[in-house]
């Protein structure tokens, strides 16, 4: 009879499957980490999904019990050891995407429609979070890993080369292969949905509300009960109520 993963181990207990992703590439990740492979006519309760190539179709089918967490291969693959597997050991729904590929998805909807699954959350609750996750994502894509500076095109061509700004960042697998990791953690009456980066970060994240710099912010405020910016400006904390 085969041997189910302990709870105390790696993961919690998780298993890997891989989806448009070598077997071998599955397997070395699961050495590496200490995991075992989730048998296709048995995979387990709790199951870490390793991603070859990532579009809306994979990541609507996906996440949904029992897969606990996504990890795209590609890119950097850091992250996984050390923030991946403790989220899942603690409960948490985890997402680890490239830049490149969070900016080509709807990577807040699709999470926030399956933390709404699994959370019971009420159609009000989950509107206000899908908005105020997309725009930390945004945020995080476009001024933390593109490392883009906020500000307001004022004709064509500003706009054409803001662009192509986006763009070129996009395709330099120094910006392109960061890390946007959302995660999302119930608690008595609330859901705490984080979002990280793996950009430079920046001082003073709230600074003065009246700069264009922190309208996204101000959005997030208005919408989540709570919110809390750590890690140097690289990681937002949004509490929503159940």
């Amino acid at each position: 009879m085969k041997s189910s993963p302990s709870r105390s181990s790696p993961g919690g207990g998780c298993r890997l499957r891989g989806f448009g992703v070598p077997p071998e590439t599955v397997a070395r990740f699961a050495e590496a980490h200490g995991l075992a492979v989730a048998d296709e006519t048995d995979p387990g309760d709790r199951v870490v999904a390793l991603l070859g190539a990532v579009d809306d179709a994979l990541l609507g089918q996906v996440l949904s019990p029992p897969v606990v967490a996504c990890f795209e291969v590609a890119g950097e693959p850091e992250g996984f050891a050390e923030r991946l597997l403790p989220a899942v050991a603690d409960g948490e729904l985890f997402v680890s995407l490239t830049t490149a590929t969070a900016y080509q998805t709807y990577v807040a909807c699709h999470f926030c429609r399956a933390l709404t699954g699994r959370a019971g959350l009420s159609g009000a609750c989950a509107g206000d979070m899908e908005v105020a996750v997309h725009e930390a994502v945004i945020n995080g894509i476009i001024h933390g890993n593109l490392e883009i500076s906020a500000y307001f095109p004022r004709s064509h061509r500003e706009i054409d080369a803001y662009g192509r700004t986006v763009s070129s960042r996009l395709a330099d697998p120094r910006f392109g292969g960061r890390r946007i990791e959302v995660s999302a953690r119930l608690r008595e009456g609330a859901a705490e949905v984080s979002v990280r980066d793996s950009g430079a970060g920046y001082a003073d994240p709230f600074g003065d509300p009246g700069q264009p710099l922190h309208r996204g912010l101000r959005l997030i405020r208005a919408l989540a009960q709570s919110v809390d910016v750590s890690g140097g400006g690289r990681r937002i904390t949004m509490g929503f109520a159940r």
